[in-house]
């Protein structure tokens, strides 16, 4: 009798007989997304699934990482190295980014760096210190850093006791920054191309 191959090795094998260069676009073509993808709805999903045992919904195009081990690492390779991963800089997101395999950490190039002031309702923020951050900064190519003043609380008269002014929460919020920053700039490549949006104004130069 026969044997019978399994249909993911099949196009595996037809896929290989291609150059490489092709075999890349076709991965972009299935694998690049149009926006940055935010790695704390990737973690939620992922417990979800995690959880339940079961992807209803999955997107097919993410089959083609079945096909053999080595289109899956050309695949990631270009799912981690040319998408935009976009991370809140608190506890969360921090967390969630220390979900993904030591590996497909390392293949990140592009990162954006989103820095709100929501630690008054929301999650505290988060020192970005962590063992798993210099080789990911060290890897970058290009990170686009974006930072919201803290606005002027006019809402909900009667939450604090003491009023809270602007400049109490301008000064904690700098205090955070600064430490940060200090830390990215330490572990960043030289090569990398820094994005700075802050106030509606973008300045790109080199790190």
């Amino acid at each position: 009798m026969r044997g019978t191959q399994s249909p993911h090795r099949t196009h595996a094998v037809c896929l290989l007989s291609v150059p490489l260069e092709i075999r890349r676009e076709i991965y972009r073509y299935l694998l690049i997304q149009q926006n940055p993808i935010a790695v704390d709805l990737v973690y939620m999903f992922k417990q979800f699934f995690d959880r339940h045992g079961t992807s209803p919904g999955r997107d097919s195009r993410i089959n083609i990482l079945l096909a053999s081990r080595q289109v899956c690492e050309e695949a990631l390779d270009v799912l981690y190295g040319e998408n935009v991963f976009q991370i809140h800089l608190y506890d969360w997101d921090l967390n969630a980014i220390s979900q993904f395999a030591c590996d497909n950490r390392q293949r990140i190039r592009r990162l954006r760096l989103l820095g709100h002031d929501l630690d008054l309702f929301y999650w505290k923020p988060a020192t970005i210190e962590s063992p798993i951050w210099p080789p990911i900064l060290a890897n970058l190519t290009r990170l686009h850093i974006v930072m919201q003043e803290p606005v002027r609380l006019i809402w909900l008269p009667g939450l604090f006791e003491e009023p809270y002014s602007f400049e109490q929460e301008a000064g904690e919020w700098l205090a955070w920054l600064k430490p940060i920053l200090e830390y990215v700039n330490q572990h960043l490549s030289s090569r990398a191309v820094v994005e700075v949006d802050h106030g509606n104004k973008e300045e790109t130069r080199p790190a």
